[in-house]
């Protein structure tokens, strides 16, 4: 693989994986980001941030005309939707998984071109093979850490 695609993949390496949603308001019952808040919010913590720039991070106990925060100091945070912007959420476990996948591609990928120029090879025959499982077996652990450590991030932008 030539480096210039390489520079081709880095930003998926940086980026990670990400979802973003809108919620318009005022919501419908049946909309879908307000499932997908409801789903986030029974794993992970959110970060909320208003419509003055101001971020509070808890776990969303109630999800409907206001936003019911759970914090860590202090009361719970009762939030209006309408002065809700933005909704994030991180998934450390869904990032590990995409990130073993996106490294067993890469990996694979990578170590199959590896093999395949090698043309002194000790496996002639089989360096594509054994470069793509060695490459593999690099990505992959490699992947994981990346992914736990960016996590997927989940996005809800709240429209007025």
């Amino acid at each position: 693989m030539t480096p210039a695609r390489l520079c081709l993949l880095l930003p998926l390496l940086v980026g990670g994986c990400s979802s973003t949603h809108e919620l318009a308001l005022p919501p419908a019952p049946d909309a879908p980001a307000l499932d997908v808040i409801e789903r986030e919010a029974r794993s992970w913590p959110a970060r909320v941030t208003t419509a003055d720039g101001a971020q509070t991070t808890g776990r969303i106990a109630v999800v409907g005309a206001e936003l019911t925060l759970a914090v860590a100091e202090g009361p719970a945070r009762r939030v209006a939707l309408t002065d809700v912007r933005r909704i994030d959420f991180r998934s450390p476990r869904r990032g590990a998984l995409e990130g073993m996948g996106i490294g067993l591609l890469l990996g694979l990928g990578a170590g199959a071109a590896f093999g395949a120029s090698t043309g002194d090879s000790w496996l002639r025959e089989h360096a594509t093979l054994v470069g793509g499982v060695l490459g593999s077996a690099v990505g992959v652990p490699l992947g994981f850490v990346v992914g736990v450590v960016r996590g997927h991030r989940t996005r809800v932008w709240v429209v007025p």
